[in-house]
């Protein structure tokens, strides 16, 4: 069955359906928008804890948002390509609320899916919400649009190195999406290629924002060959994006509950504190 699910995009001036690492459809031409000046964001971030989503208010980000949106958006993927998916979706998050100013996010092919008919998230969505939790893409101190469609199924997935493995070139488009993913493994700076989902200037540095555009069907092959999700948004992005983590109370890598000990039973039933 052929599920419909949107990809993130920043600032296009027209609407356009994406990938879910299933058969996503396509239904129409994208064309970059014109913007051509950012706000400024100081690094390290400070997270938002919540995001006001059309239709559903406000949302928390890490508890709720993150994790549904790696449901709707790429559900099916191997665990490291949905902690990809994860980090991609809260980088794109992080862009939009702190670049591009906005102040509600649509559920939608318009921004991020984050919930959607055909499935809702399990604990395999939260698992890979919570290994990346805070984590987004920065490069030059920017917060990098990471830009995913569904992109080609490699043609030989199973051959050779993963890298070029997993390279949908020549292999099944069935959404059109490959002509808008990058390959950056190994390159850096200026020497990236940019997508043109996004602007694309002459100077990489007058967007330090777009640095190319992942590919859902890609990233599942490369999890199935091994690599781990890191590497795979350095092979979409470039080898020079730095892996941030936001800082605050909603930021930062995933904390367990704290769970009482033997120990700490005892001594609470016997009024014993355990200090020395």
């Amino acid at each position: 069955m052929v599920k419909v699910c949107a990809f993130a995009f920043v600032l296009l001036a027209a609407s356009f359906l994406g990938g879910c690492g299933l058969e996503p459809s396509d239904t129409g031409e994208r064309a970059p928008d014109e913007l051509r000046e950012f706000h400024t964001v100081a690094l390290p971030l400070v997270a938002p804890c919540t995001v006001n989503v059309e239709g559903f208010g406000e949302v928390d980000i890490e508890e709720d948002y993150i994790a549904n949106v790696v449901a709707c958006e790429n559900g099916n993927a191997p665990p490291e390509a949905l902690k990809a998916q994860a980090l991609q979706a809260r980088s794109f998050l992080y862009y939009k609320l702190f670049v591009a100013k906005v102040t509600t996010i649509r559920n939608s092919q318009a921004d991020q899916v984050y919930k959607c008919s055909y499935t809702t998230a399990s604990e395999r969505h939260f698992e890979a919400a919570r290994a990346t939790r805070g984590q987004f893409a920065s490069w030059n101190n920017h917060i990098v649009a990471t830009f995913y469609v569904a992109g080609a199924r490699p043609a030989n997935p199973d051959s050779g190195e993963p890298i070029v493995a997993c390279n949908g070139a020549g292999g099944a488009d069935t959404t059109n999406t490959e002509r808008w993913v990058t390959y950056n493994w190994g390159k850096s700076g200026c020497g990236i290629k940019m997508t043109p989902l996004g602007w694309v200037p002459a100077d990489c540095n007058s967007n330090p924002h777009n640095r190319g555009c992942a590919s859902q069907n890609g990233q599942a092959c490369l999890a199935n060959r091994g690599m781990g999700y890191e590497d795979m948004m350095r092979n979409y992005y470039g080898a020079d994006i730095v892996l941030e983590r936001s800082t605050g109370a909603c930021g930062g890598p995933f904390v367990p509950p704290y769970e009482p000990t033997v120990h700490d039973t005892f001594c609470a039933s016997s009024g014993v504190d355990g200090s020395l």
